[in-house]
């Protein structure tokens, strides 16, 4: 192998690997494909997945000056997931897809419009049965929440074994400065389809926003250098949707510019950020070769679902992992 394909590409974050060999392929550490089997679950698995390498020149010739280009595919969340036995189709069938994260809504949704994808209708046992299962087949579950206050998050997420957490409404949202660090975060941003542009505040914002009131009312004259009191700002991955997230409506309208114009917020979260809105296995690949720089996971839900629109197609969700590993971004 030559010096040029001998070293190590680090990208993104320090958590993610690139490394070619000598075959033709690369091989990227992440922390959370189960594409590579035999990894025991312990909260923060790793493993190993297979890319492509491409070069303009042939074996005989390594010893030319161009260097092969590494190009690597985002990981794959499915969420909606909504009972043990669409979970159990999904990781044990015959062809299970090779997912990476598994959400699961434990918001029920409102008075006058319940949630239809609410997660064992709130049968928490049945939940931690999902976790468990998900854990075994060293899939990371996600809880998402939407309106709930922090107390609430831990409580459940320590009653079913959570270790991840989606915050997906404002409420939730809120809770972030009062979470413990141990729980991994994905924060949820809208957008606006016209612009590409983020229409939810960054993570912390808010406690800037709240500390700044404070200076300005004079109600304490150290709020401007009082990082502590302000509480957690730090999340693990920024999840980019549509203008009102959840509804599988896309990130940026394609008649406007489409992804290209999508404004992704560099460095408020630890692991990168998360593409969802809109996508399914006949446009994922599409939306990622589009976008400004490429995701680091993509989420689906009512993409992959079956008919009813809650129940997830297995064959829908095999199509959806090929066609966003078949993406190729350098």
């Amino acid at each position: 192998v030559s010096s040029k394909t001998a070293h190590l590409h680090f990208y993104n974050n320090a958590s993610s690997l690139r490394r070619p060999c000598n075959n033709s392929c690369a091989y990227r550490l992440s922390s959370h494909s189960r594409r590579s089997r035999g990894h025991s679950y312990h909260g923060h698995h790793t493993s190993l997945r297979r890319v492509v390498v491409s070069s303009s020149s042939s074996s005989s010739s390594s010893s030319s000056s161009s260097s092969p280009s590494v190009e690597s595919s985002p990981l794959v969340k499915i969420c909606g997931v909504s009972s043990l036995a669409c979970a159990s189709n999904i990781l044990e069938g015959p062809n299970s897809p090779n997912i990476d994260f598994m959400g699961m809504i434990l918001w029920p949704g409102t008075a006058d419009k319940p949630c239809k994808r609410y997660c064992a209708n709130g049968n928490m046992d049945e939940v931690a049965k999902m976790v468990d299962l998900a854990k075994q087949k060293d899939v990371t579950p996600v809880g998402v929440f939407v309106d709930e206050d922090a107390d609430t998050i831990m409580q459940v997420a320590n009653q079913v074994g959570l270790e991840w957490v989606q915050l997906h409404g404002d409420g939730a949202r809120a809770a972030l400065r009062k979470l413990p660090m141990k729980l991994k975060v994905i924060y949820v941003m809208a957008t606006d389809p016209q612009t590409g542009k983020l229409t939810t505040p960054k993570p912390g914002e808010d406690a800037v926003e709240d500390r700044k009131k404070s200076y300005d009312a004079g109600k304490n004259p150290m709020a401007a250098v009082d990082f502590i009191s302000a509480g957690r700002r730090v999340v693990d991955y920024v999840l980019i949707d549509g203008p009102s997230p959840g509804s599988g409506e896309s990130a940026v309208d394609a008649k406007s510019g489409g992804l290209a114009k999508l404004q992704v917020p560099r460095g408020c979260s630890r692991k990168g950020w998360i593409l969802a809105g809109g996508l399914a296995p006949d446009n994922v690949q599409t939306a990622i070769e589009t976008c400004p720089f490429m995701p680091n996971v993509v989420d689906v839900s009512s993409g992959v679902c079956t008919s009813d629109g809650i129940t997830k197609d297995a064959d829908k969700v095999s199509a959806f992992v090929s066609a966003a590993t078949n993406a190729m971004v350098a």
